[in-house]
């Protein structure tokens, strides 16, 4: 089984929405409690002309 490696997580100033990175899929997840479900917001998963892995964090 493949887990995902969370490094951030923050809750919006409304509270419905909970936001978390995901490093192994290069992604920014959300939890939307009042639909009780997710979306996934994939980024680019190289960046800049070093073509580096990008680590994933989410400040605020």
């Amino acid at each position: 089984m493949d887990f995902s490696d969370v490094r951030s997580v923050k809750v919006d100033n409304s509270g419905n929405n909970i936001w978390f990175t995901d490093q192994k899929q290069s992604a920014i997840w959300r939890y939307i409690k009042s639909l009780v479900g997710f979306e996934m917001y994939k980024i680019q998963e190289k960046s800049g002309i070093f073509m580096k892995a990008v680590n994933i964090h989410i400040v605020g």
